[in-house]
């Protein structure tokens, strides 16, 4: 009911939050009475006591019949009610002034410290136009705000985002002087708007949007935590609103998240730079197909809930996505905006979102879901699983993700570092969200050791097999030196930091770094690991064999790690790793590359320069060139078969394996990858399933 939204709203804004006597300016029409009844309603739950204050304008018959029958309301309801009489020549501004100045009395004379009027988006449509043809500066055409200072405390206008159309029938006094064409805004009313709603019949609404974008751009500050320095917000076409970072010489002492994220007013100003295009290009190059226009749309409109259902509609992982999906290669780089200037923010958009619903507690929902009475198993709970078996809930099947770990997430929470994905804040409630679907999720279970694909199709009754094991298998160079104390995998770096907080203190599970750490490799994970290893107080360098130009990681992420003292020496390859007397790193010897002619990825393949070599002096190796699919489960099922890097061969469209009823997707299948084409992988695969299964009963 639309009670109700009143009251998630009201709360979800804090109107009241400091507020416990409340002067409600009732006139006795439809506005006024309808908020009445509702703030009433709900005054228990907001710990609100009312008064009323009404002004008899003496322009009708009928005014000091309904200043009495306002006062017997009152009575019955056991609320206070005062009342003045307007005197002398009547104009609209002369009764405006009279009214507020008998408000703000009351107010004083009460101890009322907030003033709530009635004024709903139908008035601040017409007041916008009021100003405009009234020639008003560009601030003023914002139209009313939702909260101003006003005498000992605040004006509040709960209902600017509500329409009168949508008030409920309610006991109330219709005003005949509304008609009379010679007051100017009942000409926009009765005259103006319906004319001109003939051309655009959404004119109302598009001058309310025009409102708020103004107010956005003169107003300033996050003030969001005592202390924090304020940031003006302004509206650039051309350039994103700057997200709040950590500073660099504060964030390398700490695993606290580098980026605080957009505030409300932020989200709504980069919303404002979306275009809405009729044939959007950035939604084809969403792995998941997220209505990316009408998500922003929504946020631009500060419609944030609606905005957090409609990404839930194809994405189960938004607040996890907007962090760690590449959007500058996906959507953002192929949005409009971007042709000429930076690309709408899509990404921060899409995490502001996510952390709102969650922060607000707003969560995903199933509507009318029939259940068949049908069981898939899903083996990895990371990205690409917990997509399929979200879909698969979504749909009424049964679903159980088998996970080897002893925590769900997979790549998530072990290899994402704490200060690019939460873990406790983002990723455990996302996949509590999937759990609430009706997911089951068992740990410690190790697909082809406790339990086979076999033994879930042949004797447990799963209908079908989504395998999502990811790829967890560190690569190595196999260069002299490289089984030397002191090397590392990225991936056990990552393991041993998040999973068994190696950058706690507090815990008995520490990590050996040297003083000097070199990282060989220049993707997502090699910054995670040089980052990382920056935080444990080592010195970092990153070496890489090709050029900066070529470096696989985001460019965020490059620039991160430069602000963060990383040092990098690109054009550079190891060839082999110097131990010490006892078997412990001492250096590195590598030679310098040059770039040749491009090789069959279309990549300038790097050369040796002769007589270039040079040794680094390190204590600690870190090897990050890529990781491939973990062999248990394809050695232990039969009928799967694998191509030459060991990947499990699926349809790129379904999913669908050599084996029947066995499907794969993510990591398993194309190697390491993104998180956001892994969970494309896996909604395909779901698609699939379903329609596998329909086929067959």
């Amino acid at each position: 009911m639309i009670e109700q939204q009143f009251f998630q709203m009201v709360q979800k804004k804090g109107y009241f939050r400091h507020h416990r006597k409340v002067l409600l300016a009732i006139s006795g029409g439809l506005d006024s009475m309808t908020l009445l009844d509702w703030l009433y309603k709900y005054r228990e739950k907001l710990e609100i006591e009312i008064y009323l204050a009404h002004v008899n304008h003496g322009v009708r018959e009928e005014s000091d019949f309904e200043e009495e029958e306002l006062k017997k309301i009152a009575t019955k309801l056991g609320v206070s009610i005062f009342t003045s009489s307007f005197s002398g020549p009547f104009s609209e501004q002369k009764a405006r002034d009279f009214r507020y100045a008998f408000f703000k009395k009351i107010m004083l004379e009460e101890n009322c410290t907030a003033l709530v009027t009635a004024h709903h988006a139908d008035d601040q449509a017409e007041t916008i136009f009021m100003r405009i043809l009234r020639g008003s500066r560009l601030f003023h055409i914002s139209g009313m705000k939702e909260k101003q200072k006003f005498a000992n405390g605040e004006l509040i206008r709960p209902l600017l985002s509500f329409q009168k159309s949508n008030f409920p029938p309610i006991f109330h006094f219709e005003d005949w002087t509304n008609q009379e064409n010679h007051y100017l805004r009942n000409r926009i009313r009765n005259e103006y708007f319906p004319l001109l709603e003939q051309e655009n019949p959404q004119f109302r609404k598009h001058l309310i949007e025009l409102g708020t974008e103004i107010y956005c751009l003169g107003k300033s500050g996050n003030g969001e935590k005592e202390g924090e320095e304020k940031q003006e917000i302004v509206l650039d076409r051309k350039k994103k609103v700057l997200d709040r970072l950590q500073p660099a010489e504060v964030r390398i002492h700490n695993f606290e998240e580098v980026s605080k994220g957009y505030t409300e007013e932020m989200a709504m100003v980069e919303a404002m730079r979306c275009l809405n295009c009729k044939k959007p290009l950035c939604v084809p190059q969403c792995p998941v197909n997220i209505n990316i226009p009408q998500f922003i749309m929504q946020v631009k409109n500060g419609e944030f809930k609606q905005a957090a259902e409609t990404i839930w509609e194809t994405s189960s992982l938004p607040a996890i996505c907007g962090r760690v999906c590449p959007q500058e290669s996906q959507c953002e780089g192929s949005c409009i905006v971007g042709f000429k200037n930076e690309p709408v923010a899509i990404g921060r958009l899409e995490r502001f979102v996510a952390d709102y619903a969650r922060e607000k507690g707003i969560k995903m929902a199933l509507h009318n879901v029939e259940k068949k009475n049908k069981k898939v198993a899903v083996i990895g709970s990371g990205p690409s699983g917990i997509a399929c078996a979200g879909d698969l809930a979504k749909l009424g099947y049964d679903v159980t993700i088998f996970e080897a770990l002893h925590e769900a997430g997979g790549v998530l929470v072990y290899g994402i570092p704490e200060f690019r994905l939460p873990k406790k804040e983002v990723v455990e409630p996302e996949i509590q969200a999937i759990k609430d679907l009706g997911v089951k999720i068992e740990t410690n279970v190790i697909i082809g050791k406790t339990l086979s694909v076999d033994e879930l199709v042949e004797k447990q009754g799963y209908e079908a097999v989504y395998i999502a094991s990811g790829a967890g298998l560190p690569n190595f160079m196999h260069i002299k030196g490289e089984n030397s104390n002191g090397v590392f995998s990225a991936n056990e770096l990552l393991t041993r930091s998040n999973l068994m907080k190696a950058f706690d203190e507090n815990y008995k599970t520490p990590i050996k770094l040297g003083k000097k750490v070199v990282v060989v490799g220049a993707g997502n994970v090699a910054m995670d690991a040089a980052r990382t290893a920056r935080r444990l107080g080592s010195e970092v360098y990153v070496v890489y064999r090709r050029s900066e130009e070529e470096a696989p990681a985001r460019l965020e992420e490059l620039e991160h790690a430069k602000e963060e003292g990383i040092h990098f020496m690109f054009l550079t390859n190891p060839i082999e790793i110097i131990p010490d007397e006892n078997g412990w790193v001492k250096a590195m010897k590598c030679i310098k590359m040059e770039l040749g002619e491009p090789d069959a990825s279309g990549r300038r393949r790097p050369v040796p320069i002769e007589g270039s070599e040079f040794d680094l002096e390190v204590e600690t190796v870190i090897m990050s060139i890529g990781t491939s699919p973990n062999p248990l489960i394809s050695q232990t099922t039969s009928g799967l078969e694998l191509n030459k890097w060991k990947c499990i061969v699926a349809n790129e469209e379904t999913g669908q394996t050599t084996r029947d009823r066995v499907f794969a997707g993510g990591d398993a299948v194309t190697g390491a990858a993104t998180v956001i084409l892994a969970m494309g992988a896996g909604k395909k695969a779901a698609k699939a399933i379903d329609e596998m299964i329909k086929s067959r009963n």
